[in-house]
């Protein structure tokens, strides 16, 4: 292997654990993010079902009187009203992902140039 094989080698092993450090941060906010959307929706989720839940016909009785009928509302009312909430969920979790990969990438990245000054190393 050549000198400025060597240079790009070494320089490359130097580098990558403070880029692993980065995308492990960048993982960690990706995390915090989807673990924040998932608390807005439930929140919003949880004051649907009470309003569902004390929602009363003209009689005085509840409208919906079953578990099924008041889930089936709460959906409808989530997909309509925390439409919002569903998609930063979505973009949160799909940030998640990617950061998750871009780790993963840096890891593998990492393994396979050690594995590589090792061959040198035992060669030079």
């Amino acid at each position: 292997m050549s000198t400025t094989a060597n240079i790009d080698l070494t320089n490359e092993l130097y580098t990558l654990p403070d880029r692993l450090a980065e995308a492990r941060a960048v993982l960690l906010q990706a995390s915090n993010g989807l673990t924040h959307a998932q608390d807005r929706l439930r929140r919003e989720k949880a004051r649907i079902a009470r309003m569902v839940t004390a929602e009363r016909g003209e009689d005085g009785k509840p409208v919906y009187t079953n578990e099924t009928a008041r889930n089936a509302a709460i959906e409808d009312i989530l997909d309509t009203d925390g439409y919002g909430l569903q998609v930063a969920l979505e973009e949160a979790q799909r940030a998640k992902d990617e950061a998750t990969l871009e780790l993963q990438h840096r890891q593998d990245t990492f393994a396979a140039l050690r594995a590589i000054a090792r061959l040198v190393g035992n060669d030079g």
